[in-house]
């Protein structure tokens, strides 16, 4: 049997937005605070990347002017205290609101008050800061999404160096900020604008078949959290992938197995770390679950809960004992649950696969507390599958931090 397809999502920054000009910070100052590198806390999340290239702000600043682009003196002082540590006084800045930003499904349910910054210096520096205009904790969403991969940095005729991915190193850059940075660096390399960094490569198949950036992973990325306390990001996973299934998508590709791809390294720690079965190209079910227990009651927190899988396999993921995110036999319109202020006490996935690949997922982020996990269970039990793992963490000090 071949797979009909991978559960690999691409946003675009650039693929659909509509111009929000300025973003207002009136009434967060209850929030504010001193935070890393002089940089005011308001309530936000930053991510920014030194690309050592060149950049033309002039012709960035033309190509956005649909989106207000403007100095980053002319947005606003609070952004500008923001950018400020970490972006040159020639930066361009542009916003767009984040729900236009993620095309498909996958952002039907992101929030629709959240604006995102956009900024890029002549160094080649590029930066985008996720701004609530409502609820602050809509802002974690972007923490709870995404984030760079292998797919990113290796393709076809292009392998990668090393395996990266939220599942295996939680850090500064499994975001979705991670995801439109990398997006922003491509449209403008490919457009002329930034020059003199790393090279974007195509597959060996063609650019539709594959765009990436080797070694973006290594570059220096920055996290900024606004919030004036700790924010904690956690996520867990039961995932299963069969490394003999082979491709079947329409592609150039199809027939060939997975274990045969330039993701192989990233797919097999991907199993080593979250999937209880023994051997990985078993069919069959599998079972995770865990207790949640604040330290404190947080000021803020968000969550999203997704199961989704490739045809012939089905999951679920209940919270409280109430399912949130259910697939069988592939379902197209795969439903991400995500919720504002809610933080469950049970965690319960189940996933049964009989080839190819699937996922059960919970991230959370909370401010002003931290998460103990305990009473893990996983069937599977076997001590050569995964060995039962505890979620992983990610810790945010206020401030600009890497």
């Amino acid at each position: 049997m071949r797979a009909l397809r991978l559960c690999v999502i691409v946003v675009a920054a650039w693929a659909i937005g509509s111009a929000c000009g300025r973003v207002s910070f009136e009434d967060r100052d209850a929030a504010a605070g001193s935070g890393v590198d002089a940089a005011p806390a308001w309530p936000s999340i930053g991510l920014a990347v030194d690309t050592g290239a060149t950049a033309d702000v002039v012709a960035i600043r033309s190509a956005h002017a649909a989106d207000g682009a403007t100095g980053l003196s002319a947005f606003g002082p609070e952004v500008e205290g923001i950018l400020g540590p970490i972006v040159a006084a020639d930066a361009v800045v542009w916003s767009k609101r984040l729900d236009q930003l993620v095309t498909g499904n996958p952002g039907a349910t992101l929030p629709t008050d959240v604006d995102v910054v956009f900024a890029v210096d002549g160094a080649g520096t590029i930066a985008a800061v996720a701004v609530p205009r409502g609820p602050i904790e809509h802002a974690l969403a972007v923490l709870t999404f995404e984030g760079l991969t292998t797919e990113y940095v290796a393709t076809w005729g292009a392998p990668a160096g090393s395996v990266v991915h939220p599942y295996v190193d939680l850090d500064r850059r499994s975001n979705l900020l991670a995801t439109f940075l990398f997006g922003i660096y491509v449209q403008e390399v490919n457009a002329g604008r930034i020059s003199g960094g790393l090279a974007v490569v195509c597959s060996s198949y063609g650019c539709n078949w594959g765009t990436v950036v080797p070694e973006f992973d290594l570059l220096r990325f920055r996290i900024y959290n606004g919030f004036g306390d700790t924010v904690a990001v956690y996520l867990s996973v039961l995932f299963a992938l069969q490394p003999q299934t082979m491709w079947g998508c329409g592609c150039p590709f199809d027939g060939i197995a997975f274990s045969a791809s330039p993701w192989a390294p990233m797919f097999g720690a991907l199993n080593q770390q979250w999937n209880p079965k023994p051997d990985p190209q078993a069919d069959g079910s599998a079972t995770r679950s865990f207790r949640i227990t604040p330290a404190n009651t947080p000021r803020a927190s968000y969550l999203m809960a997704l199961a989704f899988g490739d045809n012939q396999n089905m999951g679920s993921i209940a919270l409280d004992g109430a399912s949130v995110s259910q697939f069988a036999n592939y379902m197209p319109m795969y439903q991400y649950h995500r919720v504002a202020g809610a933080l469950p006490s049970t965690v319960t996935m189940q996933f049964t696969n009989n080839w190819s690949t699937g996922k059960v997922e919970l991230r959370l982020a909370v401010i002003g507390t931290t998460l103990a996990f305990d009473q893990l269970a996983e069937t599977p039990s076997a001590p050569s599958g995964d060995n039962n793992p505890a979620p992983i963490a990610l810790e945010l000090r206020p401030g600009w931090t890497e």
